[in-house]
């Protein structure tokens, strides 16, 4: 099965969304891409899209099944994501107008936490089809999935570097939570944080210099950044709510994450530096998982 050939029905999908969400809007916020992002704000999880600044919120998803974690192609016209719409989650690939092309994974396990790879042929994900999580890998030329990791631990939100070579994750195989990085082959995992508090949701800078990270080495999930290589790692963010999954924003001038400073989680923007943080959501539900894309970048 050649998915790629899938790929390019959804151009007319792309358009469609592009108008919706762009019309009326300057083109600076053309620039800054969109925000995709889960939310059970209806009642049940859906996936939705938004400028950066929270403004042309879509709907893609309407439907009784909770679809997660969505992660955009690095050419702006595929979604994948995760839906339970036969039990347990699987892998979906939808268009940008949200129409569903192909089922990636059909098994009994629960399969979360996609990502692309940075020239949009493989999909990495983490999946309990062994009874814990690891981490597996999809060829969207042929369909074939490979197990990247195998051990009796969990690891889990899995994102390639910008330049494809290597594989941040976060696992709790030392005991608790630590953020990895791998081979793209699954080979020479090493701890690049190493600490007795739990550090997860990995996020590569667009230069692939820095990593992302949440940790509660403070007492709280806190927003941390570091060189690639583990060191010097510093807070972005200081306060009594939990902020955790990082996604850089163009030119890696500013970071979206989440954060339950009002009781709920929402999703915020602030600069790369920490600096001048602020909701671009606000409702009544739950907002999760947000996914920057930009014109020829995916973080």
């Amino acid at each position: 099965m050649n998915i790629q050939n899938q790929w390019r029905r959804s151009f007319v999908g792309l358009m469609l969304f592009c108008l919706l969400l762009m019309t009326g809007a300057a083109q600076a916020q053309d620039d800054a891409g969109i925000i995709v992002f889960m939310s059970d704000r209806d009642g049940d999880w859906e996936i939705y899209a938004m400028l950066p600044d929270g403004s042309r919120l879509t709907q893609l998803t309407d439907n009784t099944d909770g679809d997660y974690y969505p992660a955009v192609s690095p050419d702006g016209t595929l979604i994948v994501y995760a839906s339970n719409n036969d039990g347990e989650r699987d892998l979906y690939l939808m268009d940008a107008s949200g129409n569903v092309l192909t089922q990636l994974t059909a098994n009994s396990a629960d399969d979360i936490n996609p990502a692309w790879s940075p020239d949009g042929t493989q999909i990495i994900y983490a999946s309990d089809a062994d009874g814990d999580f690891d981490i597996y890998s999809i060829d969207l030329n042929t369909g074939t999935s490979i197990q990247l990791t195998d051990n009796d631990t969990n690891d889990w939100s899995p994102v390639y570097s910008p330049d494809g070579t290597q594989i941040a994750f976060a696992s709790d195989r030392a005991g608790d939570f630590e953020v990895y990085v791998m081979n793209a082959d699954g080979i020479r995992a090493r701890n690049l944080t190493d600490n007795p508090n739990d550090d997860s949701t990995p996020a590569w800078s667009p230069d692939g210099t820095q990593i992302a990270f949440a940790s509660d080495r403070d007492g709280d999930l806190d927003i941390f950044v570091m060189s690639a290589d583990g060191s010097a790692a510093q807070p972005l963010t200081d306060n009594d709510s939990d902020d955790q999954y990082p996604s850089w924003g163009p030119e890696g001038a500013q970071i979206a994450y989440i954060a339950n400073e009002s009781g709920d989680n929402k999703i915020y923007v602030m600069d790369s530096d920490g600096s001048n943080p602020a909701p671009i959501t606000s409702n009544s539900g739950e907002d999760w998982s947000p996914w920057w894309w930009w014109q020829g970048t995916a973080s």
